[in-house]
């Protein structure tokens, strides 16, 4: 008999806490811009591997401490620009660049939600597409691809009212297509646009 009180009660606790107040479901839509730099063993003198990175991001937070969502945006990989001598056509200046537009399903984590409850873990992975761009001879080249690859972060977000919040994300990704990676440092703006 006490056990069968003992396992309602511990039921009706579970059933209980989800509802209070501060433990609704909700969306959230991200947008974030900063610097890029795409870590590479390539070894060229004009090899610029420093530009722009943007991202935008929608998120469901349940009331657990996992999150999900989904993510797009823009990564400038690197850009080059030399000389090269063919003797059957001359002298000519090349031009060649990289961006990635990734495609991934994430899942954030608060690790601390006690003491640091404005930090996140995020983890996610799918596809990066790679389109290339390049000029030479006066002829222009262009070509996509698809890699598989994976991106991890630490996100800060301090809340400015109930519905947006202002931070700052450092990010790690991987493209195995090219077994080449990058980093960014972006300010973040958060958007709750839903609460149920």
């Amino acid at each position: 008999m006490i056990y069968k009180i003992i396992t309602s009660m511990f039921f009706i606790c579970i059933a209980v806490y989800p509802q209070t107040s501060d433990t609704l479901y909700s969306l959230t839509i991200e947008a974030g811009a900063g610097y890029s730099h795409y870590i590479t063993t390539l070894d060229y003198n004009n090899l610029n591997r420093n530009g722009f990175s943007g991202m935008v991001r929608i998120m469901w937070h349940p009331e657990h401490l996992l999150s999900l969502g989904i993510e797009t945006g823009y990564n400038y990989l690197y850009s080059l620009k030399s000389s090269v001598i063919i003797p059957e056509f001359g002298t000519s200046e090349v031009k060649a660049s990289m961006v990635s537009v990734p495609v991934l399903g994430i899942f954030a984590m608060k690790i601390f939600p006690q003491s640091l409850p404005n930090f996140e873990l995020k983890f996610s992975s799918g596809i990066f597409i790679l389109n290339n761009n390049g000029n030479a001879f006066g002829e222009e080249i262009s070509s996509s691809q698809l890699s598989i690859g994976y991106m991890s972060a630490v996100t800060y977000l301090h809340p400015l009212n109930e519905k947006l919040s202002i931070g700052g994300e450092l990010k790690y990704s991987y493209i195995s297509k090219i077994q080449d990676s990058n980093f960014s440092a972006q300010v973040i703006f958060s958007y709750r646009f839903l609460s149920y």
